[in-house]
């Protein structure tokens, strides 16, 4: 049961695994310059995922779906 409801909140799709590892790099961030580091290294990578699944919907939801229980 308790692997369940782990399995349910964790990323399964690796783009958004990385995204969201990202992100979480940028809210222990303490100085201002490693914000800066990982806001723009974060939203090149959300930018460069988005322009890689654009023709594709299937990848592109199952991002979104797992993108979705990091944020």
């Amino acid at each position: 049961m308790f692997g369940l409801a782990f399995n349910s909140c964790s990323e399964t799709n690796e783009k958004a695994k990385n995204l969201c590892d990202c992100y979480r790099n940028l809210h222990v961030a303490k100085s201002s310059e490693e914000v800066e580091f990982w806001s723009d290294s974060c939203t090149n990578m959300y930018l460069n995922i988005i322009k890689d699944l654009t023709l594709d919907d299937s990848e592109m939801r199952a991002f979104e779906n797992d993108y979705k229980k990091c944020q």
